[in-house]
């Protein structure tokens, strides 16, 4: 088993990819093309978040959309993911105007976002 950590541009956060073979669990997903490079030729079976907040939960629609795998999550948190002003997404770009110390991305947040489990534990 392979444990790669991968930190992220929103807030500087851990993704992590845990692989056995070509197949993996990821863990608080972010997606961009340096995922894309990590994750070319694996299979992914099966995400995971720590919380429902945005920057731990920005890539879950990309990661279903281009993997087809799904999320695992809790209830109170599934609950969360799906209401933009529970999971942060809402006030994520005003959130950033206030921290000087942090370098905005290049791309747009997506204030609306949401999503959902598809199992819940």
């Amino acid at each position: 088993m392979k444990i790669i950590t991968c930190t992220t541009p929103l807030l500087e956060q851990n993704m992590y990819i845990v692989e056995e073979g070509k197949h993996c669990i990821v863990i608080d997903p972010y997606y961009d093309e340096k995922t894309a490079v990590l994750l070319e030729g694996k299979i992914v079976d099966l995400l995971l978040v720590t919380h429902e907040h945005y920057d731990h939960i920005s890539g879950v629609n990309k990661f279903k959309e281009l993997y087809g795998c799904k999320l695992l999550s809790n209830s109170k948190c599934d609950n969360n993911l799906q209401r933009p002003a529970k999971n942060f997404s809402k006030y994520f770009e005003a959130y950033y105007e206030f921290q000087a110390d942090l370098q905005k991305p290049d791309f747009a947040f997506d204030s609306n976002y949401s999503c959902s489990a598809d199992e819940l534990f």
